[in-house]
């Protein structure tokens, strides 16, 4: 019995001196052997591949080297992680406030991660910039209210359909906390059909009901009819907006409801149009 005991703990530390070996002479491959530990939330897996036991010093590996999936070890934590393993990674190297790249704050505030609200919260506590956008202008604010990280990677718009109301009004209310810009909050809870935080903006004087900021003359009230927000059209309404005004082609909220398809929008602007 004893011997079978030797057997069985020489090959597991077999296992585990070829896995560091392999990652420190193939730094991808520590990557996807961290993420895989991140995503099924291993914590002492985690641990020992950022300081394995008996050795000096952490490893130490540049933290921007991305998977097979494409993502960088912090930004997998963003993701599938926990606030503890994005504070460790933050420890030990992990950049919240990258040159290049999108700002890990995108990743966590775009995820379905239930430690959402913790992990915006550990990134910026750790120094990352709440109000930094991505390349192509999008922002934390925009992303944790109604962005979402597709299969491949790229960042694209959660359907309002497919969004939590109430877990996107709490983590918008941490948003604000931190210190977030809300120019655009009007705009990314009208799209969303968000009707808790538009009344939240209306009873703190932050709701701006003049356009959508998107530089095409098109009403907020246009753009609800556009992403088939019926709620929020119907609460645009009723804060006096009007449905008869026409953008540069000519065109009116009811028109843009008509166009895409989105009837539920159609009837509420139909009467007046």
């Amino acid at each position: 019995m004893a011997f079978a005991v030797k057997i069985v703990t020489f090959i597991v530390v077999g296992i585990l001196v070829c896995a560091v070996l392999l990652t420190l002479l193939c730094p991808p491959a520590w990557v996807g052997v961290m993420n895989r530990a991140i995503k099924s939330g291993n914590s002492a897996m985690v641990s020992f591949l950022l300081w394995p036991p008996g050795a000096e010093k952490p490893v130490n590996y540049s933290f921007r080297i991305a998977d097979m999936s494409g993502f960088t070890p912090l930004e997998a934590a963003c993701l599938y992680g926990t606030p503890d393993m994005v504070a460790l990674l933050v420890e030990r190297g992990g950049e919240v406030n990258p040159d290049g790249g999108w700002p890990p704050l995108i990743y966590a505030c775009a995820s379905d991660n239930p430690h959402k609200n913790e992990i915006i919260r550990t990134l910026v506590a750790a120094g990352a910039d709440i109000n930094a956008e991505t390349s192509d202008g999008h922002s934390p604010l925009g992303c944790a209210m109604w962005g979402k990280i597709n299969t491949d990677g790229s960042l694209g718009n959660r359907p309002a359909e497919e969004t939590d109301e109430d877990a996107t009004y709490e983590t918008f209310l941490v948003m604000e906390e931190l210190g977030a810009d809300l120019s655009g909050a009007t705009f990314f809870a009208a799209t969303n059909d968000n009707v808790k935080i538009l009344q939240y903006l209306d009873e703190r004087g932050l709701l701006s009901l003049d356009d959508d900021e998107s530089g095409d003359e098109k009403t907020y009230l246009m753009m609800t009819a556009i992403f088939d927000a019926p709620r929020a059209a119907e609460f645009l309404l009723e804060k006096g907006v009007d449905k008869t005004v026409k953008d540069k082609d000519g065109k009116t909220a009811y028109d843009y409801a008509v166009e895409y398809g989105h009837e539920d929008v159609a009837v509420i602007l139909k009467e007046g149009a």
